[in-house]
């Protein structure tokens, strides 16, 4: 069901008239994202929420739970409707929310000339997001809803999302418990320092038409996932104070229970992107083209030295072969720095600081694909070498299946002439399932703790029933801070998979037979973070794009100038 912001008391008896995405195109942004063809349509006039509703709430016999979601897309795509709610709603009896917010340069383009009086800029789109909470606050109950019971969760951009509320002093109050799939806090990629926006800001204003990516016209200064990924929300001290991770060090977060976790395989699905961020670099890799990875995203030769202590060649090679050995590493690498390390130092902050619980996990389910992961992308592109679908691994994003208990009813067509990760054929490619199967179990799992959640403010207990689940199947799940048999180990978390089984963090691992990084290899990454850094020698394509005239200049400004007053988006486009 669809309420909108502007006329709460209009609720639509079935969800048939969804309001349109934001559009995503921008200065600097194109087309061709993460292999995306085709035009992009939608409006700035965007902040809509969808609100799915089980029959128990609408009966009012009982207030119900709260889920709302934030959805993916690395702030420059994606939208409230990504993933249908209807089953995680109906089966585990809580209200889903999921909305609509302002992306890419109309959500995240700080700049001095966008300041407000009290100092805030370019987290537009994250604001768009509090109101949704603010209106949950105000209104859910309306719907049969628990406003004392509201889980934030959000996965990648949407978990990173999560985190700024965290850290948010305008988010206090507004939600209760919280999850953060495959998002953290420490990388200053996604949560910039004004001045570094501010400095791409103006390299994005300076650029003449049609030659912004042109390799000598790469910015200085910009984060070494640029173009694809070229803003996030941004620290100017107002809504955003200070570096999340510093917030919660210094015990000023919004201190709720919290989970934490990432699928085990999050580097792969950034693996693809490789070609179109490292100069001269093809998803082939090869040892050379590994080195020159390690070198875009660090900037330090005694750090890219030492990698080959953590990532050992042979080791790679002789269980991926020599052809795929340097892609796995470069995946591993990938994941390690940008996410797993990461979340480890936030719940380490947290023990530290918090009183509320964490918990951390890992997602991992086997044989993701099936028989389709022998295929070979070298079919659809030499681009893509010898690479198959099962080196996919449980990637980025493969557990939203899981949570929404959703399937797809055809197995997956790799068969058209490209391949786009962010289709529904990769990112929903499990053969057709039958009920009961360990997909379907895995699933009945994951969503029922992610209920529990909402409901309990901790992902299991002793009376939880999982519908489709036999009783006691789940174990309980031991937060961050606990010891494991005895062992004195620091940092528990839930294996999920074919089996839910609480493992510890290990001091040393064997590579690449490893679910989580090493402690030591953490400690290492929490030395070595990637920041922005002068990409001018990196960009290699040419490919043009227009930059926005100056009417479209003066329409962002006014767009800014109208949230700011009253934080509810007016249409400044028609």
């Amino acid at each position: 069901m669809k309420t909108s912001l502007l006329s709460p008391t209009i609720l639509l008896s079935a969800a048939t008239d969804f309001q349109p995405v934001q559009i995503a195109n921008g200065p600097n942004i194109r087309t061709g994202f993460l292999g995306n063809t085709g035009n992009i349509t939608g409006q700035e006039d965007c902040l809509f929420l969808n609100v799915y509703r089980p029959s128990i709430a609408q009966s009012g016999r009982s207030k119900v739970p709260i889920m709302f979601w934030i959805h993916d897309g690395g702030y420059v795509n994606g939208d409230g409707l990504l993933n249908n709610s209807t089953a995680l709603a109906a089966t585990h009896d809580v209200i889903v929310v999921t909305l609509n917010y302002r992306l890419g340069h109309l959500g995240f383009f700080g700049s001095q000339r966008s300041l407000s009086e009290e100092g805030t800029t370019g987290n537009w789109g994250a604001l768009d997001t509090q109101l949704g909470l603010k209106w949950v606050q105000e209104n859910i109950e309306a719907f049969g809803g628990d406003k004392n019971r509201v889980l934030l969760f959000g996965q990648s951009a949407g978990a990173f999302t999560v985190m700024w509320h965290l850290a948010a002093p305008g988010s206090k109050g507004l939600f209760h418990s919280a999850i953060m799939q495959s998002g953290t806090t420490s990388t200053p990629m996604l949560f910039q320092n004004s001045t570094d926006a501010f400095r791409y800001y103006d390299w994005g204003f300076a650029i003449p038409d049609g030659i912004r990516f042109d390799p000598g016209r790469a910015p200085t200064w910009a984060s070494p996932f640029f173009p694809n990924l070229p803003v996030g929300p941004i620290i100017d001290g107002t809504t955003l104070p200070d570096n999340p991770l510093r917030v919660v060090e210094n015990g000023n977060h919004n201190d709720v229970p919290l989970v934490i976790g990432f699928t085990r395989d999050e580097g792969s699905f950034f693996g693809f992107l490789l070609p179109g961020l490292v100069p001269s670099v093809e998803l082939t890799l090869g040892e050379q083209g590994f080195q020159r990875t390690v070198n875009h995203f660090l900037q330090n030769d005694t750090a890219s030295q030492e990698v080959e202590t953590f990532y050992p060649p042979k080791a790679y090679a002789s269980v991926y072969g020599p052809d795929n050995g340097p892609f796995q590493r470069a995946a591993y690498f990938i994941r390690d720095s940008f996410f797993h390390c990461s979340g480890r130092r936030l719940a380490e902050a947290l023990r530290k600081t918090g009183k509320s619980p964490t918990w951390m996990y890992s997602f991992d389910k086997p044989d993701l694909f099936g028989s389709l992961a022998i295929f070979n992308l070298g079919t659809l592109s030499p681009t893509f070498g010898n690479l198959t679908v099962g080196q996919l691994g449980t990637y980025h994003s493969a557990d939203l299946a899981f949570v929404f208990k959703e399937f797809g009813e055809d197995p997956a067509n790799f068969s058209q002439p490209g391949l786009s990760l962010l289709s529904a054929d990769t990112f929903m490619a499990h053969p057709p399932r039958e009920r009961g199967d360990t997909f379907h179990h895995v699933s009945d799992a994951i969503s029922c703790m992610w209920a529990h959640m909402a409901a309990h403010g901790t992902p299991t207990g002793l009376r939880q029933y999982c519908p489709g689940l036999p009783n006691g199947s789940i174990p309980p799940w031991l937060p961050y801070n606990s010891s494991l048999n005895g062992s004195g180990a620091q940092g528990a978390y839930m294996h999920i998979g074919d089996v839910l089984s609480m493992q510890s963090w290990r001091l040393n691992n064997l590579y690449p037979d490893n679910e989580m990084p090493s402690i030591e290899l953490c400690q290492w990454w929490d030395e070595h973070p990637f920041g922005f850094h002068d990409l001018r020698a990196d960009i290699q394509t040419t490919t043009t794009t227009t930059p926005a005239s100056s009417a479209q200049r003066q329409v962002c400004h006014r767009a800014v100038e109208l949230v700011m007053i009253s934080f509810v988006i007016f249409s400044c486009l028609s």
